[in-house]
């Protein structure tokens, strides 16, 4: 153990040895100075914290406690911090702290009242202490560790008896204080930074924000009552008396009002929602521990106590590129073959896609988006992806070459006002194109560059010009190479474009997928390029448009063997790249929340007052229920 003198903290700073003979000023600054040190020290110390907060909160949302051991300056901001926990989030926190001054060196006390607690396994116990050497913090944290307890700990030295008994260590080394050893200086500002973003985060892990919005607050007096009500009017975009109404219906709970509110109907709360009776949920990118709750088809709550609960939820997948499924073929079909292409998606989680649109006449395309109807009671269809006509002759893939155009302005304004045209993709590098793209962004239109041979300079040109994807990355591209990395290199290389691949080994083999993973990840879109073939299982003779294709052992091909779509499914695409060793929340996040921002679309994800558009998962991440608007469509 580090003697006393030889801790950080007790050390002499030579800045200061003169302070008696400085002026009140000139002690303001040089405080101020040494203080803005801390910050820059609390945030090198971020995945400590993270990994800390992320044990405590799957804790809390099992029913467990969250305990914080300290003395003296430390034990008090402790303290501090977790009296303010319950009127804040309505989640209470506990502080045990040393007595007095004197029970500081009692170490069996610190132990004694932790077993007082009768602290267990389902419990996190965090210990404070600036030295992490306090007798009574270490006795209190030796004991909730003997208990099977979470272990953390917030120090301002390395090497202390408290992080040998945590699991987890958050060190925040300051250095010598402007008083030597005046901990409640630059350690205290350390310790109450850190013990912010551990009640505060936590809190929000377990869904007690709505966004920004303390949805938790437990209104204890009038100052809480109206901000319960300011934060259900914002959250609502009400006023604060529609917001009262809400919250007397809902019997005080801020979330289910604002769920009801976002909903439209303040006066239809309908009691005790539909609990999803899972373990964990994907939010934000994250697994949070904890069950989902759902009121009058909208999310109210995650994070919530679910000592039983089974498999995860996540998001419905979202996917921008589907020519066709179950049999049907969207270039030449109607409402109900759009109703049986539906409920086959379902089957394979998809909760909201865009039915996409290949090089056809005009005629043929304008008939197309006709019959293309926004929303939908199945999977929600966000609108029509328009696979060419400007393309490249030199990519067409497998393209009618008879039905590709050049840029023409008149056709783009003919073919937009056919229907509700939500993702283009064309060739930037064709002369014009560039005017098609100042035109489909200015009308909140995404642009994809594909089926182009772009080279980077003209990749690159489009990209700033406002293309902001692209379609099927490597296929009916220009190749990549080390001089001419194409557009594939150039969407790669920049962080603002998003990348589209077709995950089914076929497309692209596994090691390119780990290139482009690692290039692109947190912006790589899981997309299927499904073809009518697609979830049948059985027939193996299509057409996709007018050409006809053979599925033979899971490839989609002409007869002259060149590739034409894939019946590919999200859900195998998901397993794939997490098969890659992609984590979990990243492979889901692929197939849902970045689709969803390709096209700024309010689906792919979970958050309180967002429809639930979900689907549940088992460990085997098998499709056990597909919900959407709260409706369980799919349930195995």
């Amino acid at each position: 153990m580090t003697a006393f003198e030889e801790l950080g903290t007790e050390a002499r700073d030579a800045a200061g040895v003169d302070l008696d003979r400085r002026s009140t000023l000139e002690l303001v600054e040089l405080m101020s100075a040494q203080d803005a040190a801390v910050p820059g020290a609390v945030a090198a110390a971020a995945p400590a914290v993270a990994a800390l907060v992320d044990e405590i909160a799957a804790r809390l949302a099992q029913g467990g406690r969250l305990v914080y051991v300290g003395a003296g300056t430390s034990g008090r901001l402790a303290e501090l911090d977790a009296v303010e926990c319950e009127p804040t989030f309505s989640v209470p926190v506990t502080a045990v702290v040393a007595p007095d001054e004197e029970a500081e060196d009692d170490r069996d006390g610190g132990g004694e009242a932790i077993e007082r607690l009768e602290i267990s396994e389902a419990d996190a116990v965090v210990g404070i202490s600036a030295s992490g050497r306090s007798p009574w913090a270490v006795g209190a944290l030796a004991a909730a560790r003997a208990r099977g307890a979470l272990t953390g700990c917030i120090v301002c030295v390395e090497g202390s008896e408290l992080a040998a008994l945590a699991d987890h260590e958050v060190c925040v080394p300051v250095g010598a204080e402007v008083v030597s050893g005046s901990t409640r200086l630059k350690a205290g500002t350390a310790q109450k930074l850190v013990l912010n973003m551990v009640s505060t985060i936590t809190m929000i892990r377990l869904g007690r924000t709505h966004g920004n919005l303390m949805v938790g607050v437990a209104p204890l007096n009038e100052k809480l009552r109206a901000r319960q009500r300011s934060v259900v009017a914002q959250a609502a975009g009400v006023s604060t008396d529609e917001a009262a109404e809400a919250l007397a219906q809902a019997g005080g709970d801020a979330k289910a009002a604002i769920a009801t509110l976002l909903a439209g109907s303040a006066t239809a709360i309908a009691g005790p929602g539909t609990r999803l009776g899972v373990r964990a949920a994907l939010v934000g990118g994250r697994l949070v521990p904890g069950d989902v709750e759902v009121v009058d088809g909208r999310v109210v709550a995650y994070g919530l106590a679910s000592a039983n609960g089974r498999g995860i939820a996540s998001p419905g997948f979202v996917d921008l590129q589907v020519n066709g499924f179950g049999g049907v073929d969207f270039l030449d079909t109607d409402s109900t073959g759009y109703e049986r292409a539906g409920e086959a998606l379902l089957e394979t989680g998809v909760t909201a896609y865009l039915p996409t649109l290949i090089t056809a006449p005009e005629d043929r395309l304008v008939a197309a988006l006709a019959e293309i109807a926004e929303g939908g009671r199945g999977p929600r269809i966000l609108g029509a992806h328009l696979e060419g006509p400007f393309i490249s002759p030199r990519r067409l893939g497998t393209h009618p070459p008879s039905a590709r155009r050049d840029p023409d302005v008149g056709l783009l304004e003919r073919l937009l006002a056919a229907g509700p045209v939500r993702l283009f993709t064309l060739a930037p590098e064709l002369p014009g194109a560039l005017e098609l793209v100042d035109i489909l962004v200015s009308r909140g239109i995404t642009v994809s560059a594909g089926h182009s041979d772009a080279n980077d300079d003209e990749a690159n040109a489009a990209f700033d010009r406002g293309v902001g994807t692209v379609t099927h990355l490597f296929n009916a591209m220009r190749p990549f190479t080390h001089r001419d990395p194409g557009v594939a290199g150039a969407a790669m290389a920049r962080p603002d474009v998003i990348v589209q691949i077709i995950l089914d080994f076929v497309h692209l083999s596994p090691d390119t997928v780990r290139v482009v993973w690692r290039a692109t990840g947190g912006r790589l879109a899981l997309v299927t390029d499904a073809v009518a073939g697609a979830g049948t299982g059985g027939k193996s003779s299509f057409h996709f448009g007018d050409i006809p294709v053979e599925v033979r052992n899971g490839e989609v091909r002409r007869d002259d063997g060149v590739l034409a779509g894939s019946v590919l499914t999200m859900i195998e695409a998901v397993r794939n790249l997490h098969g890659l060793g992609v984590p979990l929340e990243a492979a889901l996040d692929a197939a849902t929340a970045v689709p969803a921002r390709v096209i700024d679309a309010e689906v792919g994800r979970i958050a309180v007052g967002a429809p639930a558009d979900l689907i549940v998962l088992n460990d085997e991440l098998e499709i056990e229920r597909v919900l959407v608007g709260g409706e369980a469509r799919v349930a195995v």
